[in-house]
Formats: C-alpha cells, sequence, structure tokens
C-alpha cells in the first residue's frame, strides 16, 4: 500500500505482462485497453527505448468513488508478451507525480525470462 504523500494523493504503480498475439499493434492494444476501461486518450506517443518500439498514453476517467484521475500508461513486447505500465494520479494532483510516473515507467526493463 502507498504511504506519505502518494496514499495522500492517491498514486499508484503497476507494472505487469499480458499474452497478446503478436500480430496486434501496441497502438492497437492502447486503444482496445482505453475502449474496455472506458479512458479517454488525452495523448499518446511512439518512440524507442533501448532498442525496442514503446508506445504511451494519457488517459484519463472519472471514478465515481475518487473523481476525474489520470493514468500515464507504457506498453512494450518482448515476444508473445506485452509488458504495461501504468501510473495513476487524480487529476488535480497529476502534475505533482508525472515526472515520477515518467520516470518509473522509461526505466521499467522487463528481465523475467518469458514462460
Amino acid at each position: 500500500p502507498a504511504e506519505g504523500d502518494a496514499a495522500e494523493s492517491r498514486v499508484l504503480l503497476e507494472a505487469r505482462y499480458v499474452r497478446v498475439p503478436e500480430h496486434v499493434t501496441l497502438s492497437r492494444f492502447i486503444d482496445v485497453y482505453a475502449a474496455q476501461s472506458e479512458f479517454t486518450i488525452v495523448t499518446r506517443a511512439a518512440h524507442r527505448a533501448d532498442g525496442v518500439d514503446v508506445e504511451e498514453a494519457l488517459l484519463r476517467v472519472t471514478s465515481a468513488q475518487l473523481g476525474p484521475y489520470l493514468l500515464r500508461l507504457s506498453v512494450r513486447r518482448s515476444g508473445p508478451l506485452l509488458f504495461l505500465v501504468a501510473g495513476s494520479a487524480l487529476e488535480d494532483q497529476y502534475p505533482r507525480w508525472r515526472h515520477t510516473l515518467a520516470l518509473a515507467a522509461l526505466s521499467f526493463k522487463p528481465g523475467a525470462a518469458q514462460p
């Protein structure tokens, strides 16, 4: 659980992987992820990091309990796996945390052996 300033601001950071057919592009994955989760895509960017394609998006949603919040989603592929790093904060707190969430997303390096 978050503690201190992060708990007070409701800042969350999540890293996980999902198995997705290799023909599904990173861009398409974000489109489907956003639509199924009822997020609005605010902005997005594609780039290469350490020789790997990365797609990132800033997503917005309004929660009945929390109000509006933003989620920074970073997705990269390793074989049949897509690795996701998602960092979120309440919309009014996001400017305070955006650099921290960006650093977390950009510094993530999938290192686990593929199942």
